[in-house]
């Protein structure tokens, strides 16, 4: 197709994943994880993102952005587990990761949708989810103050 175009992606919503981990927080004022959730990723306010989609369409009438992929990313990286301590006060529980892993097999059948987050799970203490900027980093109203 000839239609322009620009992608914004952004790295994990600091949102989603504080009300993901508050939602798991049991009585105790811990939460609970799956797996050890050691490995760093990007938090990034979902304001953010708006703000570079905001930018990407009004700059679009220059065609400054057409054609390239944005990159919106957080100022720090975290695990989830320093992050869980941070919004809770308290550290986390983790399920062993042999449980999750057999949750992410065994479960599939039963509780797809569980089965799929276990599995994410496992990924995400594997995959680099860290900050990375690119050529075609739009910084934030904060990285230019």
């Amino acid at each position: 197709s000839d239609l322009p175009w620009t992608i914004v992606r952004a790295t994990a919503f600091t949102e989603l994943w504080t009300d993901v981990i508050t939602a798991s927080t049991g009585r105790d004022g811990r939460a609970r994880l799956l797996g050890p959730a050691r490995n760093p990723l990007n938090f990034v306010p979902v304001a953010d993102v708006a703000e570079a989609v905001v930018r990407a369409i009004d700059d679009a009438l220059d065609n400054a952005f057409v054609g390239q992929v944005i990159e919106v990313v957080g100022l720090e990286n975290s695990s989830l587990t320093d992050f869980a301590t941070r919004l809770t006060g308290r550290p986390p529980r983790h399920l062993p990761t042999t449980i999750v892993r057999a949750l992410g097999w065994a479960g599939q059948p039963v509780a797809p949708g569980l089965a799929r987050i276990a599995r994410q799970a496992i990924a995400m203490e594997h995959l680099d989810l860290t900050r990375h900027e690119r050529p075609h980093h739009l910084p934030r109203a904060s990285d230019r103050d």
